[in-house]
């Protein structure tokens, strides 16, 4: 086009150079008629139909515009060729640009599959096999890809995962319907592009990724491209008599319009993770016998000091063997705190922590438990300052045991941090009805950089400066737990060297005093002088001790050393209760129970409470199973005994 426009361009200035020669001539001849001088006529002018000068001009006039259009046509159209070439090399740059970094990806991706120790897999829209990773060809013996490319999931598995696992794969990828959708697809003749009608009900076929179940589907849902299909199976997969464990995940694939483009399958080699879960379940396991076994063997000598001291007590002291004497009982009750929680601690961690709600009086409830502190406060001379809100619940329905364990170790850790000063209890209620209840201190405080360690268990925080201040760092790490268990939340603020607040904040259910239980678990008073007890245990200040709170029942005690020798005593004589230990020598409580009950007659019956200074998690449950009619824990709890006695006694030998 630049060219015609060109030489038309030229043609034009051509004739229009000559038109303007024979103006001149023609105004020259004028000029010599204008002068009286005679000349010759030209060969031109001799012509008959020449026009006249001023047809010339404006002839040139029209000429000389159409000239100037097509100069515009021209400059334009090479404005356009400028722009053209602009465009074709940014083109250029930009396919060397996509060329680029396809190459790179295209070398990432055959780094990935080269290295993979996981065998993973890529399916093109029809299941076949378009690539996969060298060590799952190493691992079927495949010297080439070649040999498998085109096979679908089934050729190449076929005996080497379950059949079951197979089927599964296929009933995900719903193999028959994409095979009457591929039949159904046809190409449209203008565009050559394939495109997706179906006919029948494969067209509305799909497999719901959550149920495996067959469901409907109304088009392309994109939703799908994050559903996966996962399988855990074990299989000698390599042939090398070695049975493996093998988790498959398969996911679609598809592109930015939500079409499906093909599968994506995942090998992961399970072995050493399951043989490593196998033996942290075996420590785990050995742990808990552990923790079993110590918690028996402190508790029962937990018990005898306990009770020896309860014992003491009761006998006539002077001043200084009372005080010596509470030392004793206070040094106790924080052994037995600490073994309390590491038994939490085992609980908490295989997820069998009880948490056993019911309707109490909160009021009362940290009425009571501000004495406690109060008294405990005391003994550093700190004051105790206590904030309870006018609308807080009267009656809540909550673990009142785990609540005030949750409040003593807040009130326990700041007894510890706080030299001097003051403490404040406060229990409000937050915006949105919940509880807040808060312990704030004038301790020493925490440092920002450690208060993410605050809640981790056996931690103690800024040991230099706090190594004359006891403690596991369990109590908080328990105290955390306990609080999510109960669906609510803790808090700290501290600014070092000034104090802490923490905040707990529950969902306390609101009761009414209606909701309260009849039994509320205090120490019942009652005698059974014509009941007859017997006491089954291997150490013998146990026993003494046993007998020792049962003298106010006025009950009548026999006792036994082992399993066996209760087992004889039961044949031959009639007793209303048995308070059987656990773990004896001989033949144990558990199996002397079990024969006791496979007895004729009506001793067969007789009331078994389990004494035990074992309290690991599913205790309880072992015991019941094993034909217990209860359970009371070692060191023995006075109001504990007497409601056990007051329950499981026949009621006609019970006098109030």
């Amino acid at each position: 086009m630049t060219q015609l426009l060109d030489k038309t361009l030229e043609k034009i200035h051509e004739d229009t150079a000559v038109r303007e020669d024979k103006t001149a001539r023609e105004n020259k001849g004028a000029a010599y008629e204008d002068k009286g001088v005679a000349r010759e006529p030209s060969s031109d002018e001799l012509s008959l139909d020449e026009p006249s000068p001023d047809a010339l001009l404006d002839e040139n006039k029209l000429l000389g515009r159409k000239v100037k259009r097509l100069e515009r046509e021209l400059e334009k159209e090479r404005t356009l060729l400028s722009r053209y070439r602009s465009n074709n090399e940014a083109k250029k740059q930009f396919s060397e640009i996509v060329l680029a970094e396809r190459s790179r990806l295209e070398l990432q991706m055959n780094l990935l599959l080269q290295n993979s120790r996981d065998f993973i897999l890529f399916f093109d829209a029809q299941h076949r096999l378009i690539l996969c990773t060298d060590s799952l060809l190493e691992a079927l013996g495949v010297p080439g890809i070649g040999l498998l490319k085109g096979k679908n999931f089934k050729d190449i598995f076929n005996g080497l995962v379950p059949d079951e696992v197979i089927a599964a794969v296929e009933d995900f990828g719903d193999f028959e319907a994409d095979k009457h959708l591929e039949a159904g697809k046809t190409t449209d003749q203008a565009t050559g592009k394939t495109t997706g009608k179906t006919t029948g009900k494969a067209a509305n076929k799909t497999i719901n990724k959550t149920t495996g179940e067959p469901g409907e589907s109304s088009g392309n849902n994109r939703g799908e491209s994050h559903k996966t299909f996962e399988r855990q199976f074990t299989t000698d997969l390599k042939g090398s008599g070695e049975a493996r464990d093998y988790s498959l995940e398969v996911s679609v694939m598809r592109d930015s319009e939500g079409v499906r483009q093909g599968w994506l399958f995942f090998f992961y080699d399970n072995t050493d993770f399951v043989q490593a879960k196998c033996e942290a379940e075996q420590a785990n396991a050995a742990k808990s016998e552990f923790l079993a076994k110590i918690s028996h063997d402190i508790r029962s000598p937990m018990n005898a000091v306990i009770g020896l001291a309860q014992m003491l007590s009761a006998t006539g002291l002077d001043t200084h063997q009372r005080e010596l004497l509470t030392k004793i009982q206070t040094s106790s009750d924080g052994l037995l705190a600490l073994i309390n929680d590491l038994l939490d601690l085992s609980k908490i961690e295989a997820g069998k922590l009880e948490v056993i709600d019911d309707y109490f009086d909160f009021k009362d409830f940290l009425s009571e438990l501000s004495s406690v502190f109060e008294v405990l406060l005391k003994q550093k001379e700190l004051a105790l300052h206590t904030h309870f809100a006018a609308d807080i619940p009267e009656i809540v329905y909550t673990d009142a045991k785990r609540l005030q364990q949750i409040l003593t170790n807040l009130v326990n850790n700041a007894y510890k941090y706080t030299p001097s000063g003051w403490v404040d209890f406060s229990v409000s209620r937050t915006r949105d009805g919940l509880v807040r209840l808060e312990v704030c201190d004038t301790g020493i405080g925490i440092r920002e950089d450690e208060l993410n360690k605050l809640f981790t268990a056996f931690e103690q925080l800024d040991i230099k400066r706090n190594r004359d201040i006891t403690g596991t760092g369990l109590g908080l790490a328990i105290t955390k737990q306990l609080v999510e268990l109960m669906g609510g939340s803790i808090e700290v603020q501290s600014v070092y060297g000034e104090g802490s607040t923490f905040s707990v904040v529950l969902p306390l259910k609101e009761g009414a005093r209606a909701d309260l239980p009849h039994d509320s678990g205090t120490y019942r008073e009652f005698t059974a002088p014509d009941a007859r007890i017997l006491i089954v245990d291997d150490v013998a200040v146990n026993t003494e001790i046993a007998e020792f709170m049962l003298e106010p029942f006025e009950v009548q005690v026999e006792t036994a050393a082992d399993g066996q020798q209760a087992l004889d005593m039961v044949q031959r004589e009639h007793f209303d209760l048995i308070l059987m230990d656990h773990m004896m020598p001989v033949m144990d409580g558990v199996e002397a129970t079990k024969l006791i009950r496979e007895l004729d007659g009506p001793n067969s019956k007789v009331a078994i409470i389990a004494m035990t200074a074992n309290a690991v998690s599913g205790v309880v449950e072992m015991f019941l199973a094993a034909g217990f009619d209860g359970y009371i824990s070692k060191p023995m709890d006075a109001a504990l005994l007497s409601m056990v006695l007051y329950e499981h006694l026949p009621k006609n030998l019970i006098h109030e």
